[in-house]
């Protein structure tokens, strides 16, 4: 049975070390200040208005055009009811929807081109969501307000055409 006092001592070494490593700087306690945020790119800044009557459609594919074109972040869709037919989805972008959005699809169908998109195996090639300029780097949708701030059990989405 080890020593009571031999593990104490033991601690105590380690508690010295550890606060030895913090004052030279070595070990950072919030090394979250060193991290680089994505940037963010709000659909209404482009022109989109969430009031599910107006189409929001070149507004929400601006942004990520936008986002893309920087090098990938996050594209917010905020609160809001936002009327679009389909958008095309670009590598490094992450959809993010937050608490109280919606992507409400168009009525009308020529709101959904198909000039770009393959025949699918089943029905149209009509979606709400398409990836098919992926290149070969996935994207993330998120539904759930968290600006895409996950670090596991992210949704990829693959480079096939998804309809919602």
């Amino acid at each position: 049975m080890p020593c009571l006092n031999c593990s104490q001592a033991n601690a105590r070494k380690l508690l010295a070390c550890l606060i030895l490593l913090l004052a030279s700087g070595q070990l950072h306690a919030n090394d979250t200040d060193n991290l680089v945020r994505p940037p963010i790119f709000n659909v209404k800044d482009f022109g989109a208005v969430g009031d599910g009557e107006n189409l929001d459609t070149n507004a929400i594919q601006q942004a990520i055009d936008a986002c893309f074109d920087a090098g990938g972040g996050i594209v917010r869709v905020p609160a809001g009811d936002f009327h679009t037919g389909t958008i095309q989805f670009k590598s490094n972008i992450t959809l993010s929807l937050d608490h109280g959005a919606t992507l409400l699809g168009s009525q009308s169908l020529n709101d959904y081109p198909t000039d770009k998109l393959d025949t699918p195996r089943e029905s149209e090639p009509r979606c709400l969501i398409s990836e098919k300029e992926l290149l070969g780097v996935a994207g993330n949708i998120f539904g759930d307000g968290s600006l895409g701030e996950h670090t596991s059990a992210t949704p990829k989405v693959s480079n096939s055409s998804t309809s919602n």
